[in-house]
């Protein structure tokens, strides 16, 4: 059963969906101030172009699988941890986002790349 779709959630899609398509610097507009200080559009790019190397080609599934609202590390302001599905034949990964409520609106505050 797919997690219920939520603000959260189209956020996280969003933000893996506009990834895949080449676009970091859209992406980089997504995530949290301190993020985005620490982690530019050209190295966002890198990281997901590193975890999709082994393969080619555009990912042909881009999915929620899995949300928590409660996890170990869940810091005052954060709103869900969603984990998104980026696979197509030749790899299968994905992106782990923390969604983050800022005065600015819902952004994303921490990345793990890759499926556990």
């Amino acid at each position: 059963m797919a997690p219920r779709e939520t603000a959260n959630t189209s956020l996280a899609l969003e933000f893996a969906k506009t990834l895949a398509s080449g676009d970091a610097k859209r992406a980089h507009g997504m995530l949290s101030i301190g993020l985005r200080s620490t982690l530019t559009a050209d190295k966002l790019a890198a990281q997901y172009d590193e975890m999709i190397s082994y393969g080619s080609g555009a990912p042909t599934t881009i999915a929620v699988m899995t949300t928590l609202s409660q996890w170990p590390d869940k810091q005052p302001g954060d709103t869900e941890w969603v984990y998104v599905a980026i696979a197509n034949d030749t790899y299968s990964e994905a992106v782990t986002v923390v969604v983050s409520d800022e005065p600015s609106g819902l952004v994303i505050r921490s990345i793990e790349w890759g499926r556990p």
